[in-house]
């Protein structure tokens, strides 16, 4: 199980990896979640982007799909209701 500071850490860090792949309005969208420690809302809108994006993305997909799960993202998603069968295909599909 994961603490939320873990969980932050773990978002924020996906979120630099990123960032020069995102626009700002995007990584600033997202770091609003993190910061207000909505970290359900941040976590899937990362997601949904780095999905959309069709790009590799080296990302640890153990512990994605786990901290997906503390989130209870694949049973109450916040902005994609398609969102967990997409997140599953995403880290299993060579991502």
């Amino acid at each position: 199980m994961y603490t939320w500071p873990e969980i932050k850490e773990y978002i924020e860090e996906l979120l630099n990896n990123s960032n020069n792949d995102f626009d700002k309005e995007t990584i600033d969208f997202i770091r609003h979640y993190i910061e207000y420690d909505e970290f359900e809302m941040a976590f899937e809108a990362l997601l949904i982007e780095m999905i959309n994006s069709k790009k590799y993305w080296h990302i640890n997909k153990k512990k994605a799909k786990e901290i997906a799960l503390v989130l209870k993202l694949d049973k109450e998603p916040i902005y994609d209701f398609d969102f967990w069968k997409k997140f599953e295909s995403f880290i299993t599909e060579g991502n």
